[in-house]
């Protein structure tokens, strides 16, 4: 890459390095509230993400939540039915039509008193999309620290607080630089990631 940058710059240009937080520890969002729920098996996420929300549907704003391929997207999108007043899936086996239907669809969308609304995907929503009013994220399959920070900070934005939550099962990986990321954003960092992070850190 940066050979053929050179090939179509001027002689003149400069390099830019951004680092996200000092001493190169991936950093989220303070402006987002970061719960991490360590579950034993991978079969219990979804009871969880229903009572989770249950539990949202008397705030406002919409949800969004991550998967790690698409078709568990196509899969949790069905499953959510019943307790969502408005869900669907996006990824990129979706045409592009579909995709900006399901956007907008999704901006315009409003939550009711007794039920949320929700878009699952994956990463395809982290960055580079312009979803206002996310006031909750849920990480249904944590896949990794530098995917973690840019799904986190869906919400939270513009100055508005935001709210996330990530289900992590033991064997996810990356423990010790999720347990750093909420560290250094100042989060609470559950006992059992603490244990799974020691445990990674030992084994390094």
């Amino acid at each position: 890459m940066r050979s053929a940058a050179k090939e179509l710059v001027a002689d003149a240009a400069v390099t830019v390095m951004v680092e996200q937080a000092a001493g190169g520890i991936m950093a989220a969002s303070t402006s987002v509230t970061q719960q991490v729920q360590v579950l034993e098996f991978h079969n219990l996420k979804l009871p969880k993400l229903k009572e989770t929300l249950h539990l949202q549907r008397t705030r406002a704003g919409k949800t969004l939540v991550f998967c790690r391929t698409k078709k568990r997207c196509d899969w949790l999108a069905r499953k959510l039915e019943q307790c969502s007043s408005w869900v669907r899936a996006l990824h990129s086996d979706k045409t592009q039509l579909e995709r900006e239907d399901t956007l907008a669809s999704f901006r315009g969308a409003e939550a009711s008193t007794s039920k949320v609304v929700v878009l699952v995907a994956t990463n395809v929503a982290s960055r580079g999309l312009d979803i206002r009013d996310v006031s909750f994220v849920v990480i249904y399959d944590f896949g990794s620290a530098s995917d973690y920070v840019h799904q986190v900070g869906r919400t939270g934005r513009a100055m508005e607080a935001g709210h996330a939550i990530t289900f992590y099962v033991p064997g996810d990986g990356d423990a010790a630089a999720l347990a750093d990321i909420l560290h250094e954003a100042k989060q609470q960092v559950p006992q059992e990631l603490e244990q799974l992070a020691q445990r990674e850190r030992a084994r390094a």
